[in-house]
């Protein structure tokens, strides 16, 4: 810790060094630590909403596979959807090269979550903590898309039903909301297919040991 003292006796010049390196230090500590990332981005929203600090540790955990697997169910409206969009980019950013699938009960809420991650990769805010992480130019279609530096795909999914073929995730893996309704969670039926599309489709595009988190409303 530097005192006033000292900090009054520094040239203008290393004035502005000291003030790089604070900031080095801070995006780092951004980079490390998923909580204080969700802070930094949207404060207001995560401080009126404590309880999903336990939701941002749980997936810190995922990523350092100390587990494989979490499911998180919370009322409407509690913000899972987005912090789970939030640890995606996150994710991305520490890990640049491999691959997230994200599906959910319909390919428009897909489409809708992907798009939501590519405008968070593009935001000034994420580029002070991965100035490198970029979009490819070559593959930036919100059915699936690359990172610069993705080995096969940055990331990719559907709806639940939907075909998902061609593609391996490497980093993580989100079922998100994958029951639209009342209507639905009350049909054996339904239920039962959306099971043979998890364990048939979903489940083959996890590449070895790749970790999941599965979303629902409560």
């Amino acid at each position: 810790m530097i005192d006033t003292k000292t900090i009054s006796k520094l040239t203008d010049e290393e004035l502005k060094e000291l003030e790089s390196l604070l900031l080095d230090q801070y995006y780092e500590s951004l980079r490390d630590d998923f909580w204080q990332f969700c802070l930094y981005w949207d404060v207001e929203f995560f401080n009126e909403r404590p309880f999903l600090k336990d939701i941002a540790d749980g997936m810190q955990r995922i990523v350092k596979k100390e587990i494989r697997r979490i499911s998180i169910s919370m009322p409407p409206r509690a913000g899972k959807s987005y912090i789970a969009s939030l640890f995606s980019a996150w994710s991305l950013g520490n890990n640049p090269t491999e691959s997230i699938m994200r599906n959910s009960c319909t390919h428009t809420l897909y489409k809708k979550f992907s798009y939501d991650i590519r405008a968070m990769i593009t935001d000034p805010r994420f580029e002070k903590i991965w100035p490198d992480v970029v979009l490819s130019d070559n593959k930036t279609s919100v059915d699936g898309w690359n990172l610069s530096t993705s080995k096969n795909v940055g990331y990719f999914g559907g709806g639940v039903g939907t075909t998902i073929a061609g593609f391996g995730a490497t980093l993580l893996a989100i079922l998100d909301d994958p029951v639209k309704d009342v209507e639905e969670a009350l049909s054996e039926a339904v239920l039962e297919k959306k099971w043979d599309w998890y364990t048939g489709v979903h489940s083959a595009r996890l590449e070895e040991e790749c970790p999941e988190i599965h979303i629902s409303t409560r």
